[in-house]
């Protein structure tokens, strides 16, 4: 509880970006976020989903860090396998962070289940 608060705090504290969507609508993120923090600012599933990123109609690698007034573009593809441990170490904000755990913990538990034999 504490620690998410803390967390919280400096997320809102950083220094702010706006960035677009293709519709034009503003985004507020911290400095230094990237096209993951953006997927999951705009919905779980679509960070979980996201397979490429264009920022400012090129394709750029997942952790490039956005700069205010970029347009982002966010391609998913529904067969991804879901959020990689690897982004953990480039995303900027607490939400995408505990949004990529929780998938990666719930992924380890249901593998567990599945090697035990239960349901």
């Amino acid at each position: 509880e504490v620690q998410y608060l803390e967390s919280l705090k400096i997320d809102i504290f950083q220094t702010r970006i706006f960035v677009f969507t293709p519709r034009g609508d503003v985004i507020d993120l911290p400095e230094d976020a990237t096209p993951i923090d953006f997927a999951y600012h705009i919905h779980t599933d679509i960070g979980h989903t996201m397979s490429k990123a264009k920022v400012n109609d090129i394709v750029v690698p997942l952790n490039h860090k956005l700069k205010s007034g970029d347009v982002i573009e966010i391609t998913v593809n529904k067969n991804q396998a879901g959020p990689s441990e690897q982004w953990l170490s480039f995303v900027n904000t607490h939400s995408a962070k505990r949004h990529i755990q929780a998938y990666l913990n719930k992924k380890i538990h249901n593998e567990r289940k599945k090697l035990l034999g239960s349901s």
